[in-house]
């Protein structure tokens, strides 16, 4: 399993969050001619993306290790109560991160393909790295819809298309 970028090297999750966005996200989003706002982030998003003059609300999730799955978090922790970020965020994308790779995914077309597929019983997955006792759901990029989400391939210093 490719560990993500500086996985290795960072004491914190927040701290490799941090050095993800600087040294890899900012830098891709900037290729593409996307202005860049982190100032308004705030507990229902993450930053937002100007691009040809509309505003993009974005949720980041970055993760060390590609998994081949997309884990949704339902629960931020479990202990305090707060729900998480597939009920708090107000975001228009979400752009999950692995080794290599960034996926954008369409949040309300994510919403809908989970809602007609509640059927499938998705095992529930609990983390206690981050921000507290979390529940969360992992659904295979092979079961999504291709029309949810796009792939971008990313490395440490370059951008692929």
């Amino acid at each position: 399993m490719e560990q993500n970028f500086f996985g290795a090297e960072c004491k914190s999750s927040v701290e490799f969050e941090e050095k993800t966005q600087k040294e890899i996200l900012d830098p891709f989003y900037k290729s593409k001619g996307w202005q860049i706002s982190r100032k308004e982030r705030c507990k229902e998003y993450d930053l937002i993306l100007k691009s040809n003059g509309v505003d993009y609300k974005i949720e980041e999730k970055i993760r060390k290790y590609d998994y081949g799955d997309f884990t949704i978090e339902l629960i931020q922790d479990s202990k305090t109560g707060n729900m998480g970020w597939y009920f708090k965020s107000t975001a228009d994308y979400i752009y999950y991160v692995v080794p290599g790779k960034m996926y954008a995914v369409d949040f309300e077309m994510l919403k809908e393909f989970i809602t007609k597929n509640k059927k499938y019983n998705y095992a529930l997955v609990r983390s206690i790295i981050g921000f507290g006792d979390s529940w969360n759901v992992g659904i295979r990029w092979v079961d999504l819809s291709n029309n949810i989400y796009t792939e971008h391939l990313l490395n440490s210093r370059t951008i692929e298309e």
